[in-house]
Parts: structure tokens; C-alpha cells; sequence
């Protein structure tokens, strides 16, 4: 039975992503049609321009094309769900729905800020937020000060989402639950720092010298990498409310990750790659939830 409940909680998260990634893209495609530029899809998950197309397009309409969907995506699947969730409490499937749109769209507008100083042709490759600062023509520190202030806005999205999600779970029934210790909130922490730490020096690499290669390193592998460590350092394991966020978020989220890997692998899409964003924001709701508890119950 629960293994059942978990698979039914992996297709509704598939099918969640799949919906707003593509929504996310007809965004794109839309705005990009309003201001005059041909825009058209150019795989499942990239919108932009044709190589074939030779016209040269007006900086502030590229910008506009690029920048807009990741903030119509932050707003309508990330920040709407979320307030839904923290207006009164919903049952399956609309729980699972909602949450999963709010994990993977309200971080979102992080992950885009972290990705402003990476290199983009603005035709519909690389990140939305590297090609508007390219269309504006931004100057590197300003890059480079969204990059940082981005990994910023990632965490605090998380927490935000641990906090709503938390009220979806009868959090009043686990007052006496078991926290976690101080030597473990220190170590996490601090290795949550050491997360801002890679992001700011891989993009530093990037705009020093344009190895994308090693840049996007330090910032995919050692900032999400160092939120995963953390967030994994800072779950309380004895808390019972890890226990319905195990069952409710974490393995659905496992086999769900799962399932888009292998679609994008075969398929040759950015879904491969998508758990390197969803795996950390999982754990580090997690990491929220099961010590968020005690100070909600209050």
C-alpha cells in the first residue's frame, strides 16, 4: 500500500514538472511572439531562435523573451501554489500537485540569478537570466553580485517552503519531537556557506576567464552539492515528522527524479539533469520541516 501511494506520488510529480516546464517554455514562446521575434521550440524544454534565422532582433526584446517566463513560472507555479498551501490545508492529489510545482518553480528565480554571469548565445541555450544580462549588455560585477545574492534567494525559497509545507502535515501532533544537535546545525551551516563560497568562485572562473567547464562546476556540483550535504547533516532522522516527509516527499521525489533522468538521458533533454536541482531542494525542505517543528507547535 505505501509503496503504491509512493509510485501514485512520483507520477503526480512527473507529470507536475513536465506540465510547467512546458508551460514554462510556451511563456518563452509567447513573449517572444508579442515583441516580434520568431521564436519557436527548439527541443522539449528551449525555446529561442533558429540558427537559420538571420535577423538581428532589438537587445530589449531578447531580453524580455528570455527574462519573462522565469518570472511568470517564479510567480504562477511557485509563489500562487505556495500561497495556496499556506491558506488552508489540502488532501492528495492536490497536496502533492501543488507542492511539487512550488519545490521546483519557487527556487527557481534563485537558480536563475546564480546561472546570470554564464555564458549564452540568447538564441534559446544556456540559462534565461545569462542571456538577458547579455541582451542589457551587464557589466561583470553585476553579474557576478546576482550569481551570489541568486544562491542566496534559493535558500531562503527552501525555507519558505519547508515552513508552508510543514502546516500540511499536523505538525501540532509532534510537539516533543527530537531535534537535531548544536554541533550538527553548526556543521551544516557551515557547509552551506561553503556552498555561497563555490557559487561565488565559480563565478569569479566564469567571468575571469569563460571556462565554463570548470566554472558551472563550483557552481552546480559545489553549491547544490553543499546544500544536499547540509541539508542531509541538518534532517532530523529521530523526528516524526521525518517520517511523513520520507514518506510524502522524499521517496516519491527519488522515483520521480528517477523516471525524468532516464526520459532525458534517452531523449537527450535538460531533463537528465533536472535532479541535480531537485534532489537538494528536497533535502533541504527536509532539513526545514523536521526543524521547523517545535517553533510552529509553540
Amino acid at each position: 500500500m505505501a509503496f503504491s501511494k509512493s509510485l501514485l506520488r512520483a507520477l503526480l510529480m512527473v507529470v507536475t514538472i513536465f506540465f510547467t516546464t512546458t508551460v514554462h517554455e510556451l511563456f518563452h514562446l509567447m513573449v517572444g511572439r508579442a515583441v516580434g521575434i520568431h521564436a519557436q521550440f527548439l527541443s522539449l524544454t528551449s525555446v529561442g531562435i533558429h540558427k537559420s534565422d538571420p535577423t538581428v532582433y532589438p537587445p530589449l526584446s531578447l531580453a524580455l523573451m528570455n527574462g519573462m517566463a522565469p518570472v511568470l513560472s517564479f510567480l504562477v507555479f511557485g509563489v500562487f501554489p505556495l500561497y495556496l498551501c499556506a491558506r488552508r490545508r489540502f488532501s492528495e492529489p492536490w497536496l502533492s500537485l501543488l507542492g511539487w510545482s512550488a519545490i521546483f518553480n519557487l527556487p527557481y528565480i534563485g537558480l536563475q540569478l546564480m546561472l546570470a554571469v554564464n555564458l549564452s548565445t540568447v538564441t534559446g541555450s544556456g540559462s534565461d537570466m545569462a542571456a538577458v544580462m547579455e541582451s542589457l549588455g551587464a557589466t561583470r560585477n553585476v553579474r557576478f553580485a546576482l550569481g551570489t545574492l541568486g544562491y542566496i534567494v534559493f535558500l531562503l525559497a527552501l525555507y519558505m517552503l519547508g515552513r508552508v509545507l510543514l502546516t500540511q502535515m499536523n505538525p501540532l501532533s509532534t510537539a516533543k519531537s527530537i531535534g537535531v544537535s548544536l554541533k550538527r546545525r553548526v556543521v551544516g551551516s557551515v557547509i552551506l556557506v561553503l556552498g555561497l563560497l563555490s557559487v561565488s568562485f565559480g563565478d569569479v572562473i566564469l567571468i575571469a576567464t569563460g571556462n565554463q567547464k570548470i566554472g558551472m562546476k563550483f557552481i552546480a556540483l559545489g553549491g547544490f552539492g553543499c546544500i544536499a550535504l547540509g541539508a542531509m547533516i541538518l534532517i532530523s532522522y529521530r523526528n516524526s515528522v521525518f517520517q511523513k516527509f520520507q514518506s510524502h516527499w522524499l521517496i516519491p521525489g527519488v522515483f520521480g527524479m528517477g523516471a525524468m533522468a532516464a526520459f532525458g538521458i534517452v531523449h537527450q533533454n535538460d531533463y537528465a539533469d533536472f535532479w541535480l536541482i531537485m534532489f537538494p531542494s528536497v533535502l533541504a525542505v527536509g532539513a526545514v520541516m523536521t526543524n521547523s517543528v517545535r517553533t510552529i507547535a509553540r
